[in-house]
C-alpha cells in the first residue's frame, strides 16, 4: 500500500524539528530523553494524546506507528526499551513517529497509485524530520545515520 502526503518544504520540516528538538531541552552529556518527552511532554501539548507500548507480537515487522487520526503513538515494546537505553536506531524510530505525529494529520495523507514523487512520501518526511531532530545528538555522540537507518 502506497501512501501520499502533502508536499512539505524540507526547509519546514527542519524548523519543525528545531522547535521539538527545543522542548525536549536535548543534552549531550550521553543522554537523549525522547522517552520522557514521548510519554509526558506530548500529553502536555495535546490533551487527547495516547502513549501506548505493545508486545512484539502485537506489532510484527513494525517498530513503531503515529496514528494521528486517533492522536496516539504506538511503539513497540523492545523499541521503546532499546530508547531508554540510547540505542540509536530506537532513538531513530521514536523520532520518526514524532515526525509522523507532527506532520501527518488524516487531512495530509491518503492512499497513493503509481510512483509518488519524493517530497511527497510520508516515509521520507518523517526520516528527515528524525534526522534532523536528532541530527546535534547524533554527531556529538559519533553516531553515523548510515549505522542506523536499515
Amino acid at each position: 500500500m502506497l501512501f501520499i502526503a502533502r508536499p512539505v518544504k524540507k526547509c519546514t520540516i527542519k524548523k519543525l524539528a528545531s522547535i521539538i528538538r527545543s522542548l525536549i531541552k536535548i543534552s549531550y552529556n550521553g543522554k537523549l530523553d525522547l522517552v520522557k518527552f514521548i510519554e509526558n511532554k506530548l500529553y502536555e501539548m495535546d490533551e487527547d494524546y495516547n502513549f501506548q507500548v505493545v508486545p512484539v507480537k502485537d506489532m510484527p515487522g513494525v517498530y513503531g506507528r503515529a496514528n494521528t487520526s486517533s492522536n496516539e503513538i504506538i511503539i513497540r515494546e523492545d523499541v521503546y526499551y532499546g530508547a531508554k537505553e540510547g540505542n540509536p536506531s530506537d532513538l531513530f524510530t521514536l523520532a520518526h513517529e514524532i515526525g509522523h505525529y507532527f506532520l501527518h494529520d488524516i487531512s495530509m495523507v491518503g492512499l497513493a497509485r503509481g510512483n509518488v514523487p519524493k517530497e511527497r512520501q510520508p516515509e521520507l518526511q518523517a526520516d528527515l524530520f528524525a534526522k534532523e531532530l536528532l541530527r546535534d545528538y547524533f554527531k556529538e555522540m559519533g553516531i553515523k545515520f548510515k549505522d542506523v537507518i536499515n
